[in-house]
């Protein structure tokens, strides 16, 4: 899910699982493995209205689909019997064209992080604390042949927090959108986190908590005063066997972003294939599918549904978003939201090493 606020855009995925970097920093070199390589994208919400309608008119509209991606890779690092880990991520999010009042605009967001943790086996529970600092890049680009004399935007559109989006501020008019296209502006920004696991046998639950935007940064492209809130997350997932063929892998994530929260949670039937090889030469580990479901705090946002394949050092995941709530009205139920994971791990050469795998993220 993309949520975008009038003062900032913030994101996490549907995948939420395959997409370490963005979930929690305390994740960085968590795994067992020489290195790891993630990436994800993500393809939303083109709106199938005219933009002649009365829809586009009062509501607005997205005339074409968001597309985000995330690459990061990060690997352990092992300094006597302290294990840290460190990693990079460049994320990139670009809203395409919304129109309202019969102007339209995009904002191309993009993000270099970096990551450090440390990492800590405490009488068999596996603690890990991750810290990232990072800098955002933010472009606003207006098609001034779009643009009409519309009496401005004003009230806001679609708040996430009242299933509305809320685009711009309430003062935001259309001149002020105009003279801000084309700027580019830079903020610095700070996110920490930790997690916890532990092996019990047949469950291996894994806990985070992360806290993003710690320095609250100023984001406006206007310029004012205007800075992006804390956005708090508590997840959880894990790995529990239910027998030597199937296992089940749930998943939990809450966001709380000021006034906005959001729920999601679901799981993952996984089946062993006990390394089947597909002609010879790809060797299947385990297969998973499952649902999901995505709130905000007035009713259910979506419906997910997910499949996924572990291929040795390969894991790809495929998600479909089906949207519920009153933002179906304004996208496309057959185009829709659509994401694609890959995450690739260099299997471990140093046997010797004391890892703290958490293969959950």
């Amino acid at each position: 899910m993309v949520v975008f606020y009038g003062y900032s855009q913030d994101i996490h995925f549907t995948q939420f699982y395959s997409s370490p970097s963005t979930l929690n920093p305390a994740t960085t070199g968590n795994f067992g493995g020489d290195y790891r390589v993630s990436g994800i994208y993500r393809r939303q919400w083109k709106a199938t209205v005219n933009p002649s309608d009365d829809y586009v008119k009062n509501e607005g509209a997205i005339t074409k689909p968001y597309a985000t991606y995330n690459i990061a890779v990060d690997l352990p690092v092992f300094l006597g019997d302290h294990k840290f880990g460190g990693g990079l991520m460049v994320f990139s999010d670009e809203t395409g064209n919304i129109e309202l009042n019969k102007q339209k605009f995009k904002i191309i967001t993009t993000k270099t992080v970096g990551s450090i943790s440390y990492l800590k086996n405490v009488k068999g529970h596996q603690i890990s604390i991750g810290f990232q600092p990072a800098l955002t890049v933010k472009q606003v680009e207006v098609d001034e042949n779009g643009t009409g004399a519309g009496n401005g935007i004003k009230d806001g559109i679609y708040d996430s927090s009242i299933d509305y989006w809320r685009l711009m501020d309430d003062e935001f008019t259309d001149g002020a959108l105009s003279s801000a296209s084309g700027n580019t502006f830079n903020y610095f920004d700070f996110n920490a986190g930790a997690m916890w696991s532990k092996d019990f046998g047949k469950f291996e639950p894994v806990i985070g908590l992360a806290m993003f935007h710690i320095v609250n940064p100023k984001t406006s492209v206007l310029g004012d005063e205007t800075r992006l809130p804390n956005r708090n997350v508590v997840s959880f997932g894990g790995t529990y066997e239910l027998n030597q063929e199937l296992f089940i892998m749930p998943n939990v994530l809450f966001m709380s972003h000021k006034r906005v929260h959001d729920l999601v949670y679901g799981f993952n039937l996984g089946y062993n294939l006990n390394n089947i090889m597909l002609n010879g030469k790809v060797e299947f580990n385990y297969i998973y599918a499952g649902p999901q479901i995505r709130h905000s705090a007035q009713n259910i946002d979506a419906m997910i549904f997910t499949v996924g394949a572990n291929l040795k050092r390969w894991n790809i995941g495929l998600s479909r978003d089906i949207t519920l709530s009153r933002l179906q009205s304004g996208t496309s139920s057959q185009h829709g939201t659509w994401e694609v994971s890959v995450i690739f791990t260099k299997p471990e050469t140093l046997l010797e090493k004391k890892a703290i795998p958490c293969e959950r993220y």
